[in-house]
């Protein structure tokens, strides 16, 4: 069951996401993968800092999510690429339940989800979930120390996202 839970979150679209999306998917299949980490959740981060031909796609996607962030939780948080990856989530792929540590603010943006892909999952500590309603093309923007997963995609779709978090 999906409460209506009322904690500090935000949902955006990106204006330039098919523009994105279309420069951007393409290019994830052919360039080489940067620093990857696999957890116990069988889920693949791509951190964008350790790959120079991620460079143009940096540039492109940082100036926009800045311009969200700065219209959305003012400009006290600058979005670094060092913060910022992205994921895959083939089928049976999920991320577990955690936070983003100290990071006051993180964000997602949905660059690729089929519309019977899971959106983020939030728990607290009563253990109600409360899912965001997001779609492709979303950002959605949630304190960082509140405990949220990816649920494990069950289509056949690709699920990739890019995720950041915000430091004060």
């Amino acid at each position: 069951m999906n409460e209506e839970i009322n904690f500090p979150h935000y949902i955006v679209k990106y204006k330039n996401h098919l523009e994105f999306k279309n420069y951007f998917l393409p290019a994830l299949e052919t360039l080489k993968s940067g620093k990857t980490r696999f957890d116990g959740s069988n889920d693949l981060k791509n951190y964008f800092l350790d790959n120079k031909d991620y460079q143009p796609y940096i540039d492109f996607i940082l100036q926009d999510l800045q311009a969200i962030i700065n219209a959305t939780l003012g400009k006290k948080f600058t979005l670094w690429k060092e913060n910022c990856w992205f994921v895959k989530y083939e089928k049976y792929k999920h991320q577990s339940w955690h936070n983003h540590g100290l990071a006051e603010w993180a964000g997602v943006y949905y660059l690729d989800l089929d519309s019977k892909s899971p959106g983020t999952q939030f728990q607290f500590n009563d253990n109600r979930i409360f899912t965001p309603n997001v779609n492709e093309g979303d950002v959605l923007l949630f304190s960082g120390k509140v405990k949220h997963r990816s649920p494990p995609n069950l289509t056949n779709k690709k699920k990739t996202v890019i995720v950041f978090d915000l430091y004060n």
